[in-house]
């Protein structure tokens, strides 16, 4: 039934600001937007967030794309991403070809990572590389790279 994955969404707080990140530390292309105020009742119904008024912007990972969304109201409970380990909370995982040139690359723009990165030696996994380090709103990235 599932072809594929088209595209995973993240709720920031400054939607310009994302698409900076994104597209100008990042490297991804900005693909659609960014939109005007999208809202109205039947919208709202459809999101599933009553009274929504909301802005996107769509940007190019590869084959993939990045939706970013931002509340214009209401305004959430809370600006902090979910914990970890909290039901619902999700990373986006980045696939990049030279893992080293994209760590030193990032760091050199001031991205700080949350570890090391971590390459497996053993198991289904054995050969993949990943790190992970968190956008501008606290969201969770991780690069990844596969043999």
């Amino acid at each position: 039934m599932v072809e594929g994955i088209f595209h995973v969404g993240i709720t920031v707080k400054d939607l310009e600001k994302s698409i900076a990140f994104y597209r100008d530390v990042l490297g991804m292309e900005l693909f659609i937007g960014p939109s005007d105020e999208m809202s109205g009742e039947e919208f709202s119904e459809r999101v599933g967030v009553p009274d929504s008024r909301i802005r996107i912007a769509v940007l190019k990972a590869g084959d993939s794309d990045i939706e970013l969304m931002q509340f214009l109201s209401p305004l959430p409970e809370s600006d902090q991403p979910l914990p970890r380990n909290g039901v619902g909370a999700a990373h986006v995982a980045l696939r990049v070809r030279d893992m080293d040139a994209a760590v030193n690359s990032l760091k050199a723009q001031g991205i700080d990572f949350l570890g090391d990165v971590t390459t497996e030696t053993e198991g289904v996994t054995k050969g993949w590389r990943w790190v992970f380090f968190r956008d501008l709103d606290g969201i969770p990235v991780e690069l990844s790279s596969t043999p």
